[in-house]
């Protein structure tokens, strides 16, 4: 083997022997099937630049045939080769070293080596190791791997921080992970691909919420974002790139997550103070322009839906949530004017009757209502709606030029509602509104001719027929009018319901 190995890493195809290049890579393939087996230092001789595609066979076969004390001499001599061969010995290692021996040459060859991709092939092969070890092991290499993530550099590939949100990893790990990839890309430098990086990772950590320690994100994020936006005034309607408006609506996002995702009183609690502080400052600027646009009114509006939006998930949970916008709402009756968020108003009202009505059913263990009474949960949905129209229209604080946004409010939180009891929407609907017409008021009336669909479907016929024949035998023109031009001359078609 001594007498044609290769001087040069590089193969001259142009003036080589082809004899000789043959041999090489005869060697090259077949001297890992010597017996006795070749010296590892005549091999190698052969471990180098282009040589080494031709050496690919040897890894694998020498690492399953060889004794194991030789096969892991083996391992370790190619280790200690030029990078282009420390690649295989390392995923060698992986297959053959214990979880403490993989932990400390791992963090060893990441200290030493600042290569792009050998870095990625020790991120993404430990990775990998975690999920296929025991949980003793996986705890060991978990160390190694939160290391590794602390020290990330921009310049890593973008693989790895895919790795840091494919949510692979068991959940014992994941919010340690995440806090610990948030510290780290946090401080990245601010630039397109690192903000982008910011927000998919906060992106992960809304996703991965009941994972996450609170004290962690409420210390290193949600203090820290609101302090920015409405302590030091920096929110805007939009900002200077879209790498930077995409992290700020993230962290919004994150924000109302964090405020509706509680379990307990205590959390509750904290919830309240920050949500009645988030309001309160909004009161303070509520006359804030920029750019032509009030961006305090643009925020608060889209905040409050934000809040409605990421809680709907979170049926179980839905009597401490309920907690939250009924504060919600008692804050913004008191510091901001009610002409100017009505419809605000309104989406908190079916919020909260919509959370109240739900948590009066039982969730099993997978948060899901069961033993569900349809008919009298409908009853109490349609009664709550009542009870509220009629409060209004008594205060004189209904106001019917607002009916078909109304309307609208109230379908979106029916669908809510038909979601958490597992109901078709269309059916929930129907017997909602047949409900509501127990109320007798012109209002309330408006509201469900609003409210049906306008083709009933074959299996809620009935219950649309009886509904539309009590609305049907009401004494009043507007009504009647409004009846007839929804249910027959929009298109003129025949509709036997009707």
């Amino acid at each position: 083997m001594c007498k044609y190995a290769p001087l040069e890493p590089k193969i001259d195809h142009q003036n080589i022997d082809r004899n000789l290049l043959y041999i090489r890579e005869a060697i090259c393939r077949f001297s890992c099937y010597s017996r006795p087996p070749v010296p590892l230092s005549n091999v190698l001789m052969y471990l180098k630049g282009d040589y080494v595609h031709y050496c690919l066979p040897m890894f694998n076969h020498y690492f399953a045939h060889l004794p194991r004390p030789l096969s892991l001499k083996f391992v370790e001599v190619v280790l200690n080769a030029p990078l282009s061969i420390q690649k295989h010995g390392l995923r060698l290692a992986f297959k053959s070293y214990s979880a403490g021996d993989l932990k400390k040459l791992v963090l060893s060859v990441w200290k030493k080596t600042k290569n792009v991709s050998l870095r990625l092939i020790l991120y993404k092969c430990l990775f990998q190791k975690i999920l296929n070890e025991e949980e003793v092991s996986q705890k060991e290499l978990y160390k190694a791997l939160k290391v590794l993530t602390s020290e990330l550099r921009d310049d890593d590939h973008n693989d790895i921080f895919d790795l840091i949100l494919s949510d692979q990893l068991p959940k014992s790990f994941r919010g340690d992970y995440l806090e610990t990839a948030w510290t780290l890309v946090s401080k990245l430098r601010e630039k397109g691909v690192n903000i982008e990086r910011q927000a998919k990772v906060l992106r992960n950590i809304k996703t991965n919420i009941t994972l996450m320690d609170r004290d962690f994100l409420m210390e290193y994020i949600v203090k820290p974002h609101i302090h920015e936006m409405l302590i030091e005034k920096k929110i805007r309607p939009s900002y200077k790139s879209r790498e930077i408006s995409e992290r700020v609506k993230t962290k919004w996002e994150l924000v109302a997550k964090f405020i509706v995702t509680i379990e307990n009183e205590e959390t509750s609690k904290t919830s309240i103070d920050l949500v009645t502080s988030i309001i309160k400052t909004c009161a303070e600027m509520w006359d804030e322009v920029h750019d032509e646009r009030y961006t305090i009114r643009l925020f608060c509006t889209n905040f409050i839906s934000s809040l409605r939006a990421n809680s709907n998930a979170f049926f179980q949970n839905f009597k401490y949530v309920n907690c939250i916008f009924e504060r919600v709402l008692f804050t913004i009756l008191e510091v901001l004017p009610s002409q100017e968020i009505y419809l605000t108003i309104w989406d908190l009202w079916l919020v909260i009757i919509t959370r109240k009505v739900c948590s009066k059913m039982e969730c099993d263990e997978n948060g899901l209502f069961k033993n569900i009474e349809y008919d009298k949960i409908c009853d109490d949905y349609a009664n709550e709606i009542g009870d509220l129209i009629v409060d209004l229209v008594n205060k004189e604080q209904f106001y019917r030029s607002f009916l078909p946004h109304i309307a609208q409010v109230v379908n979106n939180h029916i669908s809510v509602f038909s979601c958490a009891i597992k109901e078709c929407a269309d059916m929930v609907r129907i017997t909602i509104c047949n409900n509501l017409t127990h109320f007798k008021l012109p209002e309330i009336y408006l509201l469900v001719l609003m409210l049906l669909p306008t083709d009933c479907p074959h299996a809620y016929f009935d219950t649309c027929k009886d509904t539309l024949q009590k609305i049907k035998e009401i004494d009043n023109n507007e009504i009647q009018s409004y009846l007839y031009q929804k249910f027959l001359r929009e298109d003129f078609k025949r509709r036997k319901f009707v």
